[in-house]
């Protein structure tokens, strides 16, 4: 519901949200293009930090969390009292929404067997419901409680603030059924991509005594006997701290290596837990990996005795696991501390207590460090191709849309007054419902297609090619008939597009980085999403046809881009 109608309702109806009087929003278009940017540019932000959540730590605290975000920050929405803090309040609203369109759909298909994988592009009619719902709430909540006429005078209209109160108040029911009344486990697959065997197997039995079946029985009890084995818990206790390595680069210093380096070292200072309960040093920097050459040159070592030396942050830990700066000697665990050694003077290669600003930017340099690192498999020669198609496909797909769904109430208002006269706020909202409604088909063909001869590749091509027409037919007549009858063919197509494309994306990806790789995707139509109402909102100057023909270019643009898409995903189980 908050994603298909961001802000498109809102401003129409948002004549005031100054504490004592402003200028009414509806007759502001580019105030119209600030609020949708800001949701826009919450949900690109949420879309890379969910996704790479979600793949670290887990599907399901993804999966709840950013519900529960976007809960909170709609009520917060609701009760805005200035325009800044309205924008703010749509941002981190739509940090939670970006989140959650990423993380839902790889959860999903995370826990469904092959033959049923298109039921994800059919979970897309609910979002076809919700987009329904709100403007059925509209129709019957915004006119009644907005200014009747744009004005330059002060004007309650709370319109506005009804309509994202009675969003908000069906995801908290939302958010009840997923932590109250619906407990979901973690997905098996992120389980198993973490050698945390014992628990996918918990999770795997569960599964088939929900669905009536004996997990006793002919393979399925092998197979989950030897997830739960001691032979494969030994296996991930050795190879636990050479995954850390992979997934965590920026954290170790290769050059202090040892051939112990797998031996258990306890935690000291700069060292802290991986990410499943192992250790983990801190993170490094370049001035201390030099600082530490420095030492091992004079003799020092980073590593003493019977141990790996590990680099922390401002600190080297020793064989013996003792604390000392870089550049200064390691002691190894065998060799006894002398007076002289210990009131040796201390160089370190920077302050004791460095500025806010210097930590600050070393913590942006892991994090860019870290996502570099996930994004790493994406380019790889198996993905490169497949993934700068669907980020040029999610941008172009967004950029179109959002153009036209973001100004369609302003749209319909004003594209036909020439002959039929300024029509009512409510009526407008009554086209918007007729608009809404018309996308519930479109998730049903989808299903459909996708199974078919067209497959996923050429279904996203044609509703996207019809799409583009659509918009083109609507931009070109004025009629009060034909603007309905085309914009709901654009709905119905474009729901049929986002349908496929939706599912299609968590399909193309592998376990490993789904969430990552969706994230970005997300974002990046999120980035365009940004863009989209503010060059609309211009071009809207020149005339109101000029931004849907600009609309229309950018759908033809990606029904290229996915006609040259390598993989179709059709009949084939989800890596």
């Amino acid at each position: 519901m908050f994603d298909r109608n961001r802000v498109g309702k809102i401003p129409t109806s948002t004549t005031d949200v100054a504490p004592g009087g402003g200028i009414g929003l509806a007759s502001c278009t580019g105030r119209i293009g600030i609020m949708s940017s800001s949701t826009f540019v919450g949900m690109m932000f949420g879309a890379i930090f969910w996704g790479m959540f979600s793949d670290i730590k887990g599907r399901r605290q993804a999966f709840n969390l950013t519900l529960g975000v976007t809960c909170f920050f709609g009520f917060a929405t609701s009760f805005s009292v200035s325009f800044p803090m309205l924008c703010v309040m749509l941002l981190l609203l739509g940090f939670g929404l970006g989140g959650s369109m990423v993380v839902d759909g790889a959860l999903f298909l995370e826990f469904i067997p092959r033959k049923y994988q298109y039921l994800l592009t059919f979970l897309s009619i609910f979002f076809s419901f919700g987009a329904l719902f709100a403007s059925v709430v509209a129709v019957f909540v915004v006119p009644p409680f907005s200014c009747s006429e744009p004005s330059t005078e002060p004007c309650k209209g709370n319109g506005w603030r009804y309509l994202i109160g009675c969003m908000a108040g069906a995801t908290l029911l939302m958010v009840l059924g997923r932590v109250v009344f619906f407990t979901l486990p973690e997905s098996p697959k992120y389980l198993l991509n973490h050698q945390r065997h014992e628990e996918a197997a918990v999770v795997l039995r569960n599964i088939f005594k929900i669905n009536q079946r004996d997990p006793k029985r002919g393979n399925f009890a092998e197979n989950v006997d030897l997830l739960s084995a001691q032979g494969c818990r030994r296996v991930a206790q050795q190879n636990q701290r050479r995954d850390q390595q992979q997934e965590w680069p920026a954290l170790y210093s290769p050059s202090i290596a040892s051939d112990d380096s797998d031996s258990s070292i306890p935690q000291r200072g700069g060292a802290t837990s991986g990410p499943h309960g192992g250790y983990r040093p801190a993170a490094t920097t370049s001035d201390e990996d030099e600082d530490l050459e420095t030492g091992r040159r004079r003799g020092g070592g980073g590593a003493g005795g019977g141990g790996a030396g590990i680099v922390g942050i401002g600190v080297a830990v020793g064989g013996g696991g003792q604390l000392t700066p870089p550049g200064s000697p390691t002691l190894s665990s065998s060799e006894p501390t002398s007076p002289s050694n210990s009131t040796r003077p201390l160089a370190p290669s920077r302050p004791a207590d460095p500025t806010l600003g210097h930590r600050f930017q070393r913590w942006i340099g892991l994090k860019w460090q870290l996502l570099r690192h996930r994004m790493r498999p994406m380019f790889t020669r198996k993905y490169r191709l497949t993934t700068l198609l669907i980020w040029a496909i999610w941008a172009l797909v967004a950029f179109g849309f959002t153009s036209f769904n973001v100004f369609l109430p302003k749209y319909m208002q004003e594209h036909g007054a020439t002959e039929e006269g300024q029509r009512s706020l409510k009526d407008v909202y009554i086209d918007s419902a007729i608009y809404s409604a018309a996308g519930v088909p479109g998730s049903v063909i989808a299903v459909v297609l996708i199974e078919g001869r067209l497959g996923r590749r050429y279904t996203m091509a044609a509703s996207t090619l019809g799409t583009a027409a659509a918009m083109s037919m609507f931009a070109a007549l004025s009629s009060r008939t034909a603007m309905v009858t085309f914009s709901a063919i654009v709905s119905l197509l474009a729901t049929l597009n986002y349908a496929v494309l939706y599912s299609y994306t968590p399909e193309v990806f592998p376990s490993q980085f789904r969430g990552t790789a969706c994230g970005m995707a997300s974002a990046l139509s999120r980035l365009t999403g940004v863009l989209a109402p503010l060059v609309a909102g211009a071009l809207l100057s020149v005339s109101t046809s000029t931004p849907l023909y600009v609309a229309a270019a950018t759908f033809l643009v990606s029904t290229v881009c996915m006609c040259l898409l390598p993989v179709e995903t059709r009949g084939k189980a989800a890596m």
